[in-house]
Formats: structure tokens, C-alpha cells, sequence
């Protein structure tokens, strides 16, 4: 699916009026001209010209609000994202009780073997990703990843 140009810039120019009258309430700092609110407010401008830009450019080129993409028409990629949608609940369900690495793998195997990996190379990349991906959030960066039962 895609979304008309002009649709999207009036959704930036929403949001840079929103960011805009809402950095205006920033308090000012003592002793200075300017305070909090000058770069919110100059974020929100250049953000308001990008979405006017959008917006013109959209209109120029009108061809209905939202266009359907060719791969909405294939009943495939329909399960490719559905099976995605499920493996997300999957692991929002089973990431506390199983811990994260075994079901970080069996979902990156998953997602590997649905788009058309071969399982050998699934399975290697599946463990070396969950792997990584445990050691350098839980050691490194310190974020607490679901333990589980199997937590090495």
C-alpha cells in the first residue's frame, strides 16, 4: 500500500503545529534571549516545509489517497506477514516463561525458513544472531532480557 505524498506531508504539517505550539510552553532561560523552545521550534519549521513540500508535490501528482501495492494481491506474502504478526505474539508470550534466547532462535529460524532460507543456514545465522543479540543487550548495554529456564 502506498500513501499519496500529499497525505503524508499534511501529517508532518500536523505534527509541526503540533511540536511547534507545544515547544512554545517550554519555559525561557534566565539571563537569555532564547531558551528551551528555539530548536523544537526550528525542528518544527523545517518539518512544516518538508510536509508543504509533500503536500504540494502530492497534489501535483494526484492518484487517490492510497494506492494498493502489487504484493497485496498475492495471498502468499499475506501469510509471510501474518505468520510475522504471530511469531511477534510468540515472543511476547513465550519470551518471560522459555527465556530469550531460545525463542529469539525459533523465531529468527522461523523468519529465515518463510522467506526462502535454507534450514542449515536458518538454524547458524537464527543462533549466532540470538547469540549476539543476548550477549550485547544483557552484558554489555545491561538491559534485562527474559531469563527462563535456560538462560546460560
Amino acid at each position: 500500500m502506498r500513501l499519496n505524498d500529499a497525505v503524508i506531508g499534511g501529517l508532518l504539517l500536523a505534527l509541526a503545529v503540533a511540536v511547534f505550539l507545544s515547544a512554545r510552553t517550554l519555559p525561557d532561560v534566565p539571563g537569555q534571549r532564547y531558551g528551551a523552545a528555539v530548536f523544537p521550534m526550528l525542528v518544527a519549521c523545517g518539518l512544516g516545509g518538508c510536509g508543504l513540500a509533500l503536500t504540494l508535490a502530492g497534489l501535483r501528482h494526484w492518484e487517490g489517497a492510497v494506492t494498493p501495492a502489487p504484493w497485496m494481491r498475492s495471498p502468499a506474502a499475506w501469510g509471510r506477514l501474518s505468520a510475522t504478526l504471530l511469531l511477534i505474539l510468540f515472543y511476547i508470550a513465550a519470551a518471560e516463561p522459555l527465556g530469550f534466547l531460545p525463542v529469539a532462535f525459533v523465531v529468527l529460524f522461523a523468519l529465515i525458513v518463510l522467506l526462502g532460507g535454507r534450514w542449515w543456514v536458518a538454524a547458524l545465522v537464527a543462533a549466532l544472531v540470538a547469540l549476539v543479540v543476548a550477549k550485547s543487550f544483557g552484558s554489555l548495554l545491561l538491559v534485562p532480557l527474559p531469563r527462563g529456564f535456560l538462560w546460560l
